[in-house]
């Protein structure tokens, strides 16, 4: 009797104890692939390093929207108070409300493939498209006021809308590892007051990244314009920039460590950027930076006249024309790499040539405009030429117009006043 209380303690100590030793090699069973998983894919700071170079990209294309979309208008254009920021579908619509929003939609395709889309107000659209395609002041105030957005002041923005597409793909080309292309494609009006957060017009609810800055045109002081990006196409999603935290310890520094962890993440979801028409100096810094170490032995480029052309055998002939001018010409069609040709050759005249004068015609002068830089001079042919068609000609960097077909003394004299003209200066 007296021994039976002495053993029971020790028995019922080590049966408590079973379960411990039982379970412990399960937990840490369980937490092998968790911190497998913690390591595949890019780590916090290869992710927060990609956004360090989206920022370069967006404010550098910001930069440029400047040239570009003063060279379409034939105005002054200047950017202001850019501003990059990680914001929900919910606190882009509602956070700042504005009047009724354009949007245009981007197919996004490369490396990573989605949508993004590029915003302003309707007012500031109908003024954009007006401008271009010379409508009279008060006709576009008369049309801002009535609130509409159509006709072909709703066309001529679609053209600044495409600029700006390109604008876009181009800066990610020559500045980001990855390849993005963007392509604009329908463009809708959007009520922000009656947009649904959780809905999926007029883009699903999730987190993006949102490249705000201003405009003025001429003397114009427009409003706010948005390209909005979803996080995850730019690889930059808030929680893939999210620093694990450490695990938690009991010995007297493990305050310090998660105060300095959250001041680690503290400043990732939003980045204030100045850009100005006068701030690039700091992108060319690291642009030449980056390629200090490339040899110095470049050969030059060979001058060339670039014949670009959906109007069949007229590639051809055009070619044949202009061979007393001692220049390489090149013959490409409207969907082959501009860009490429453009870097590959010193081209000195471009010859765009039009089965019809319409919008892929435009479009391919604005693709023209978007790979040149400089521009080089323009001339367009085509076989039928109106007043307006002539005058969206000369808004997409033509100085020159040519009826087709022409004979091979009229293309060559077209030529010719346009070199000649480009030696003067």
């Amino acid at each position: 009797v007296d021994a039976s209380p002495s053993t029971t303690p020790e028995e019922e100590s080590e049966e408590a104890a079973a379960p411990v030793t039982e379970t412990t090699p399960a937990v840490e069973e369980e937490a092998t692939p968790a911190a497998e998983a913690e390591t595949s894919g890019p780590s916090p700071e290869e992710v927060k390093r990609n956004k360090s170079v989206v920022d370069l990209v967006l404010k550098s294309a910001v930069q440029k929207v400047d040239a570009e979309l003063g060279a379409l208008m034939g105005e002054f254009v200047a950017t202001a108070d850019c501003r990059l920021q990680m914001l929900t579908k919910e606190k882009f619509f509602f956070d700042q409300p504005r009047d009724t929003l354009i949007l245009s939609h981007m197919d996004v395709s490369g490396d990573q493939e989605g949508k993004a889309y590029l915003i302003t107000e309707a007012k500031d659209a109908t003024y954009l498209g007006g401008t271009l395609i010379m409508l009279p002041e008060d006709e576009i105030q008369a049309s801002i006021d009535a609130g509409e957005f159509d006709g072909e002041a709703a066309d001529a923005y679609g053209e600044i809308a495409n600029i700006l597409a390109g604008v876009v793909s181009t800066t990610f080309e020559s500045k980001h590892p990855k390849k993005y292309h963007f392509v604009r494609k329908e463009t809708e009006s959007v009520q922000p007051t009656m947009v649904d957060p959780n809905g999926d017009e007029p883009f699903p609810p999730g987190d993006y990244y949102v490249c705000s800055f201003g405009l003025t045109v001429g003397e114009k002081e427009l409003g706010q314009m948005d390209f909005v990006f979803p996080a995850e196409v730019l690889g930059i999603s808030p929680a893939s920039l999210e620093t694990p935290k450490p695990k938690a310890s009991t010995g007297p520094g493990a305050a310090q460590v998660d105060a300095t962890a959250t001041r680690a993440t503290g400043g990732a979801d939003a980045v204030d950027a100045s850009a100005g028409s006068g701030s690039g100096a700091g992108v060319d810094t690291v642009d030449a930076a980056a390629g200090g170490s490339a040899s110095t032995d470049v050969k030059p480029k060979t001058p060339a006249i670039l014949i670009v052309s959906d109007a069949g055998d007229q590639g051809t002939f055009f070619k044949d024309s202009l061979g007393t001018l001692g220049y390489e010409t090149v013959v490409c069609g409207f969907q082959d790499d501009l860009k490429a040709l453009l870097s590959q050759y010193q081209v000195v005249l471009i010859y765009l040539l039009m089965s019809q004068v319409n919008e892929q015609g435009f479009a391919a002068a604005i693709k023209i405009q978007s790979a040149a830089s400089p521009m080089p001079p323009m001339v367009a042919g085509g076989p039928e030429w109106t007043r307006s068609t002539v005058l969206r000609a000369v808004r997409y960097g033509v100085q020159d117009i040519l009826i087709t077909p022409a004979a091979a003394e009229e293309v060559l004299e077209k030529a010719q006043g346009q070199l000649q003209q480009k030696a003067a200066g």
